[in-house]
């Protein structure tokens, strides 16, 4: 068993993770903002704060493996994260860290999520890299308001297909990767899809049947798409990025499918009918 701190442990992914790590025995540390008792049972809460180096040592005190997650709404997550980095990979008691970046930030080392993963591969510890495809509770988050407010889903991505992801086999995956031996996942980069490669609109039926109601894909351009986050508040540069990403998608980047959560979690990975049934008051 082993201590592992967990960026983004009260966010989609890191709750699931979280909550999975404490089941299987090990000490758990939840990097938070904020201070009080972290709302997954049987997690320490560890103020972390990425902008504000002061926070980095209490966090990492004893910590044997790591989980990195940047946080949403930062384009450049390198510039983010790399002085959080150089600090614990300074830690002697550092074993393991594994990564969560994206599906395809292989094709180029400038992007900011492959210059943190390569951080972890100069570093010196046991490293391994998961890159999930887009997940399936975007359809609840980030595009959220449309699909319940007006029964649409209105995305650039023209008819190109992707492998969406449940957000639950992304952190099963990470159990894996952050609970195996280090011969069986270290020194790999595993690129986590869902079950199926689905056209927006094939999505928009799946999720029409599952609701009992119409929910339909409009194809937008990028420009509309924009202007659509825009009443968000995100910041321009990380709404830039979004629409930058979509033309992956369109490209097919997104396509292509792997076993790779059945060969870290040793299930299939969930439906988008399973996770249209398990978040329907969600989504409705």
């Amino acid at each position: 068993m082993a201590k592992i701190l967990v960026l983004g442990s009260t966010g989609s992914v890191g709750k699931f993770l979280a909550a999975q790590l404490v089941a299987s025995g090990h000490q758990v540390f939840g990097a938070t903002r904020h201070q009080g008792e972290h709302p997954v049972p049987g997690v320490e809460a560890r103020v972390l704060e990425l902008t504000d180096p002061s926070t980095f040592a209490s966090a990492l005190e004893g910590v044997e493996r790591l989980f990195v997650l940047a946080p949403p709404g930062f384009a450049d997550t390198y510039a983010l994260l790399r002085p959080f980095l150089a600090v614990a990979f300074a830690k002697p008691s550092l074993e393991r860290v594994a990564t969560m970046s994206a599906q395809g930030v292989e094709v180029s080392d400038e992007i900011p999520l492959r210059k943190v993963e390569l951080l972890a591969e100069a570093s010196g510890k046991d490293w391994v890299h998961l890159r999930p495809n887009w997940f399936m509770q975007n359809f609840h988050t980030f595009w959220g308001t449309p699909v319940r407010e007006f029964q649409t889903i209105p995305l650039p991505a023209e008819d190109a297909r992707v492998g969406f992801i449940d957000v639950r086999d992304i952190a099963d995956a990470a159990a894996a990767a952050l609970s195996k031996p280090a011969s069986e996942v270290c020194g790999q980069a595993w690129t986590l899809t869902g079950p199926a490669s689905l056209t927006h609109a094939e999505a928009a039926a799946i999720l029409s049947h599952g609701l009992g109601k119409t929910i339909t894909y409009q194809d937008i351009s990028d420009e509309a798409f924009r202007e659509n986050l825009k009443p968000s508040g995100l910041p321009e540069d990380y709404i830039g990025l979004l629409s930058m990403l979509f033309s992956a998608v369109r490209a097919g980047g997104a396509a292509p499918l792997t076993d790779a959560v059945k060969q870290l979690s040793g299930h299939e990975p969930r439906s988008l009918d399973g996770y249209v049934r398990d978040y329907a008051e969600a989504l409705a």
